[in-house]
């Protein structure tokens, strides 16, 4: 390997670190979190594969072979997708959201009394059915839920009405 870095130790916990990824891990009141399986080592032996396979098949047209480097930094910010995209088009970091999701609305675990439920609603559609489900419809609620744009706006409440 080379490049800035190509000396360092590859630890996952390291990288999680350097890379952010514990940054928005977690929860908002808590320490920054790794992920619960060793992920970016994961994510680099996924690149790796992916690399092999194309070299391969550059190897099976051309009879040229080629040489194939992953790091687990590199991989780590690739996999960064929506949060990276997001710091780099408002210059804001993210911070941790615990299980919700920083754009969509209910996307998260909610306690209940028989233990915790995922809820991920993806659009507003889903967010309708989901609605109905819990009698929201015609409440004083349903204007303020009515896109995923104010569900985002009023996340907390929505999760006090859920």
């Amino acid at each position: 390997m080379s490049g800035a870095g190509a000396d360092l130790p590859g630890h996952d916990l390291l990288v999680q670190a350097l890379g952010g990824l514990m940054s928005i891990t977690g929860h908002p009141e808590g320490e920054p979190s790794k992920v619960g399986v060793a992920l970016v080592d994961v994510l680099t032996g996924q690149n790796a594969l992916a690399g092999i396979l194309m070299a391969l098949r550059v190897r099976d047209a051309t009879g040229t072979g080629q040489q194939v480097q992953v790091n687990l930094l590199s991989s780590l910010l690739a996999a960064l997708v929506n949060q990276g995209a997001a710091t780099l088009a408002t210059g804001n970091s993210p911070g941790k959201l615990g299980n919700a999701h920083p754009s969509i609305a209910p996307y998260e675990t909610f306690r209940t009394g028989g233990g915790t439920l995922a809820i991920a609603v993806g659009n507003d559609r889903q967010f309708a059915a989901l609605a109905s489900v819990l009698g929201l419809w015609g409440s004083p609620e349903q204007a303020r839920f009515l896109t995923n744009e104010r569900r985002v706006a009023s996340r907390e409440e929505l999760r006090i009405v859920i």
